[in-house]
């Protein structure tokens, strides 16, 4: 029987050899390195093994492989545990790491690159700095090439004493790059509605939280749209001393600038002083037109955006074995979106 395992980290690491054999940054490498693997990870030194998230570190691989390349380590994405779609790889020596992935001219990769062209002229510490980027394959998959960010991911209580230069820097950003308006309906899209009721039903959400979103829906007011992070968790966050850079911008899109902060607000002790702090960091003018919705009710439809999505992700996260994780998430978000509304 062939080795599923071992094929997919060859082909990963095939991957890195063209990448490195494209740009200019990465010299080539004449000998082979033994990696040794373990579900999500790869590493052939020391020092590659250490580069890694400390929840990829494992005491022992389940295989080997070489391969001729100088990263000294890869990571694999989470979801992608069956297939080659996205993957990291690491030089420690140089301070650099690749990212690649496949996927369409509207990729991860292709969406980082296009975010770091509008943040770094107006927050350059926002995000790690992208060196080069390229794609292989005949363009299938695209890379980038970037600086690989010391820190730890934010705490809770880092967190929360991180949200005004975070809404501040993300406000230069917006008003750097410009904001629009748009109805609730051309950014929740036709069946958001549907997939709500649908949600409501099977999770038996509150009549009357229900009652206030249906109630969000059929006013379709406007929300103030920018670029996006699109991915605000505390693990996107990494904190060095009183230092912070935002990581992992492949959701990075226009969308409502009050859907950014929707992940951080179901991870913080004191929602009603977050919200506070976010309001006013962002420049304190968000939903205070009468056509807009407020800020609450603006992190109120992105967390039922996020909802929506649930028998989507769910599929997703069975093959990945990570429907406890999502079964947290979900609970989570439901209780940010109670306080919400309750005192709306």
């Amino acid at each position: 029987m062939p080795d599923i395992e071992q094929d997919r980290w060859d082909t990963a690491l095939n991957r890195v050899a063209r990448i490195e054999r494209e740009s200019d940054l990465l010299r080539r490498r004449l000998f082979t390195r033994r990696f040794s693997y373990a579900k999500r990870s790869a590493w052939a030194t020391p020092a590659g093994l250490n580069v890694l998230p400390v929840d990829q570190h494992h005491k022992a691989p389940s295989g080997h492989t070489r391969a001729r390349v100088r990263a000294e380590s890869v990571l694999i994405g989470k979801f992608d545990v069956q297939q080659e779609v996205r993957l990291r790889a690491f030089y420690p020596d140089a301070g650099l790491s690749i990212r690649y992935q496949t996927g369409g001219k509207n990729n991860g990769v292709i969406r980082t690159v296009n975010a770091y062209k509008k943040v770094q002229p107006h927050a350059p510490a926002l995000m790690p700095a992208v060196h080069d980027h390229g794609t292989i394959l005949d363009g299938r998959g695209a890379f980038l090439i970037e600086e690989t960010v010391a820190g730890e991911t934010a705490t809770r209580s880092q967190l929360q004493a991180l949200i005004d230069p975070l809404t501040q820097q993300l406000r230069a950003v917006h008003h750097g790059v410009g904001i629009s308006d748009k109805t609730a309906s051309a950014v929740l899209g036709p069946h958001s509605r549907g997939l709500w009721n649908e949600f409501v039903e099977l999770h038996g959400v509150d009549p009357i939280v229900n009652k206030k979103i249906q109630r969000l829906f059929e006013r379709d007011d406007l929300l103030e749209v920018s670029i996006t992070h699109g991915d605000l968790v505390n693990s996107n966050i990494l904190v060095k001393g009183h230092d912070f850079v935002l990581v992992d911008w492949e959701w990075a899109s226009v969308k409502p600038i009050a859907f950014d902060m929707a992940k951080i607000i179901i991870n913080v002790s004191n929602l009603e002083q977050t919200l506070r702090s976010m309001h006013a960091g962002l420049g304190g003018d968000l939903g205070t037109k009468t056509s807009h919705y407020t800020f609450r009710e603006q992190l109120a439809l992105a967390l039922v955006q996020t909802l929506t999505f649930y028998k989507r992700q769910s599929v997703k996260a069975r093959k990945a074995k990570r429907t406890a994780a999502l079964a947290r998430q979900t609970d989570k978000r439901l209780r940010a979106l109670t306080k919400l509304v309750e005192l709306d």
